[in-house]
């Protein structure tokens, strides 16, 4: 796949909570995925309007004759489908979460249990993962700058002998 110039280096900074590093890298790669996916997509184009025929194409660029064929009936490179929410995950039931999240119902454990008897299988946490996102939006903090860090003293970090395990017995061997 060529590389755009454009495209900057995705990297993590490390920390000890990291939950935001790893949401930023997340949106950062989605975003260099389009770019990349954009660049392909014209350069099929290009090779097109340049009067190259499907084979050609299909030498140029790896891809196969069908994938060839689709993307030329597109004026823009088509979006990835989502695969479509299971009951496991809050996602399901989003209209129904959202229709109460408008009339006023904010907890978790009771919009935890309502989902509950509706079928949900998923874990408290998931759930309370998304509404920390809507209770994020209603504050009106935004994602694109991330809270400041916070300065606090971190207990040295000791690094300790890695000590052989008996595959058989699971037990550490002296």
């Amino acid at each position: 796949m060529p590389k755009s110039d454009d495209e900057d280096e995705a990297t993590i900074p490390y920390d000890r909570g990291g939950r935001c590093e790893v949401a930023e890298h997340r949106c950062l790669t989605k975003q260099a995925h389009r770019r990349s996916r954009q660049a392909i997509f014209d350069q099929i184009r290009a090779l097109r309007d340049a009067g190259s025929s499907i084979g050609d194409i299909v030498r140029e660029t790896g891809f196969g004759a069908r994938s060839i064929r689709k993307w030329l009936k597109f004026a823009a490179p088509p979006e990835r489908r989502a695969a479509a929410p299971k009951p496991c995950s809050p996602h399901y039931f989003l209209d129904y979460l959202s229709s109460r999240w408008k009339q006023g119902r904010v907890r978790g454990q009771t919009l935890f249990h309502e989902i509950k008897i509706r079928g949900y299988t998923g874990s408290f946490s998931h759930l309370e993962r998304l509404l920390a996102r809507w209770r994020r939006i209603e504050r009106g903090e935004t994602k694109t700058s991330p809270p400041a860090p916070v300065q606090t003293a971190t207990p040295p970090i000791v690094a300790t002998a890695v000590r052989a395990i008996n595959p058989a017995t699971g037990w550490s061997i002296s």
